[in-house]
């Protein structure tokens, strides 16, 4: 199982397993999403391999919404992947957007208090605001950059300038033709 996404190595299982029952045992009141983000954080950093798996799921989906994430944890391979994935870049932005206390913070603070309520003591901001951003940046960054960079994207560009540079190219021959034709006639 460990060569299966989203581990890859048997000390990765071992922490992201370690991290879940940590979270289990600190009596936390936080969404499978959240505590799956955090565990796969904890077995490993965000790699390229993320970055595949979430801009190739963004490229033929929408990026699903965070209370969606639980139920794909249980669904096909692809929707698994896409939200492993996904969990693992909003806890990661979280991380960048608030510091490295910020996931400890949520999680004593759900303790005793609901999710919601602990994210917004945190982060100074609500869980449906964090997660527009963190929508909103990831459609850019994982589909719209990846998509305009493809080389088939690239050449389709440089056919379409080749095409418009011929068309001008051969307007231009039209009227200095015309025009020595004109010439020609006054002489």
């Amino acid at each position: 199982m460990a060569g299966r996404y989203p581990n890859g190595s048997i000390e990765a299982v071992l922490a992201h397993e370690a991290a879940h029952m940590m979270l289990h045992d600190s009596g936390t009141h936080i969404p499978l999403w959240f505590e799956e983000g955090i565990a796969t954080a904890e077995g490993r950093r965000w790699e390229f391999r993320d970055m595949l798996a979430f801009s190739g799921s963004l490229l033929t989906a929408d990026l699903p919404r965070l209370a969606d994430l639980d139920s794909a944890f249980h669904a096909s391979a692809a929707e698994a992947q896409l939200a492993y994935a996904g969990s693992h870049a909003f806890v990661a932005r979280t991380v960048r957007v608030h510091g490295p206390a910020v996931v400890r913070d949520i999680v004593r603070a759900s303790r005793d208090r609901s999710f919601r309520v602990a994210w917004e003591q945190v982060t100074g901001t609500s869980i449906e605001r964090a997660e527009s951003e963190w929508r909103r940046t990831s459609l850019i960054r994982y589909r719209w950059i990846p998509l305009l960079t493809a080389s088939s994207t690239l050449w389709i560009g440089i056919m379409f300038l080749s095409i418009v540079v011929g068309a001008r190219k051969r307007a231009v021959a039209r009227r200095t033709r015309d025009r020595w034709a004109r010439e020609e006639r006054e002489l």
